[in-house]
């Protein structure tokens, strides 16, 4: 707790509001069909403020809540908030926050929300919040002959909104530079493809053409080890066509040793072949940073032919193109993703001269598409960071609210 201004009071949680633990129903009470009450198990449909359309609906809820009513999430992840506009039915991941009279629902609202990373604060290990813990969460409320002052409650809701509003027109423009920035990188790929498209110096050629090998690689029984050869899964593979090395993972040497496939090479191309990021892809360059690394199963290493620059291929491979090229081969139910076969349906455009390829025109496009990717990517990241500024101010404003710093 902080020392609180004149007139200010730290009241529990459970004091000034109604707190109702969520309950789940039978799953046969569940319908998509509109039947019954609109159904919210967790955060997975929480908007910025209010719910968002439900999708879910139970014919015989356990706990209802009622319009204007604050819900929590109380389920692994835990803190984040919302607000009802109908009355509707919730499952044990969430719990609702009913403010009794003289109380503010968006001045308890926006506290809850400045207090999310306290939730978290408490542990790795906290993954619920029980009844207990929102009743005795302490609030700090401004009082008035004795009770809470609602008046200066609205007060502090109202600059709060006002400044975010204002944050949110600027986190707005951040957010399209950002994309208009991803947006000319597209387009000059777009514009090498048209030329492609149009030239005569250009074959459209099947990618396994362009291929002199296709690995995978793989793990020992019982998975990764504390230390040994850096094992390069799909977490490992950024957007940017490069490498995460947070949380490297770890195969024994001897395991290494013994691996006739899935050994990384500088020039490698790694495409992720399964999952949630199925076609990711990144290029291992001059600055990999370790002499030996493998890729495990849920990886591809390609290596392109002498007459195919490999970071040209790369690139095509990168691009919106090829990435729909490249997942048009997805299939598989649950985990999904594509096979060694994918090679065999995707096009690649390439230069060529005197009926063969073209490795110097490949190698001056690389090179330029190099040069403006790491142009584009500081520019980019300027831009992000610029982003989470404006998010933290929020955080700030937050803060200084319930120290009473903006009344």
């Amino acid at each position: 707790m902080y020392e609180l201004p004149e007139g200010w009071k730290w009241v529990k949680l459970g004091d000034i509001a109604e707190i109702i633990m969520g309950q789940s129903p039978p799953s046969s009470t569940y319908n998509q069909n509109g039947i019954g009450f609109p159904f919210y198990q967790g955060k997975k449909e929480f908007g910025e403020i209010y719910l968002k359309e439900p999708t879910v609906w139970c014919s015989e809820p356990k706990k209802i809540a009622n319009p204007n009513d604050i819900l929590i999430s109380v389920r692994a992840p835990v803190g984040d908030v919302n607000i009802t506009k109908n009355r509707c039915a919730i499952g044990r991941g969430l719990a609702i926050i009913r403010p009794k009279n003289n109380l503010s629902l968006f001045y308890i609202f926006y506290f809850l929300k400045y207090y999310k990373p306290f939730w978290k604060g408490k542990g790795s290990t906290f993954e619920a919040i029980k009844k207990s813990d929102l009743e005795n969460l302490l609030i700090p409320i401004p009082f008035k002959d004795g009770k809470p002052d609602l008046e200066k409650q609205k007060q502090i809701v109202e600059k709060i909104e006002k400044i975010f509003n204002e944050i949110d027109k600027a986190i707005k423009l951040r957010e399209n530079a950002i994309n208009e920035t991803k947006e000319l990188f597209n387009a000059v790929l777009n514009k090498i493809f048209k030329e492609a498209e149009e030239g005569e110096r250009w074959k459209w050629i099947i990618l396994k053409d362009a291929l002199s090998s296709l690995e995978s690689g793989k793990r020992p029984k019982g998975g990764a080890v504390e230390e040994g050869i850096p094992s390069i899964g799909a977490e490992h593979l950024n957007k940017y066509g490069g490498f995460n090395f947070d949380r490297m993972k770890y195969i024994p040497e001897d395991f290494y040793n013994s691996m006739k496939k899935g050994k990384i090479q500088k020039n490698d191309i790694l495409i992720v072949k399964d999952g949630a990021t199925t076609g990711k892809i990144a290029y291992v360059s001059d600055d990999f940073p370790y002499e030996k690394a493998a890729v495990n199963e849920h990886v591809f290493i390609l290596r392109t032919k002498k007459d195919f620059y490999p970071k040209y291929v790369f690139w095509v491979l990168y691009s919106p193109y090829g990435q729909r090229e490249i997942l048009k081969n997805f299939g598989g139910a649950a985990q999904g993703g594509i096979n060694r076969k994918f090679v065999n349906n995707v096009k690649i455009p390439i230069p060529y001269k005197d009926n063969k390829p073209d490795i110097e025109k490949q190698k001056q496009i690389a090179n330029y598409l190099d040069n403006l990717s790491e142009k584009i990517k500081q520019l980019e990241q300027l831009q992000e960071k610029q982003l989470n500024l404006f998010k933290e101010l929020k955080e700030s404003i937050l803060n200084k609210a319930f120290k009473g710093e903006l009344a």
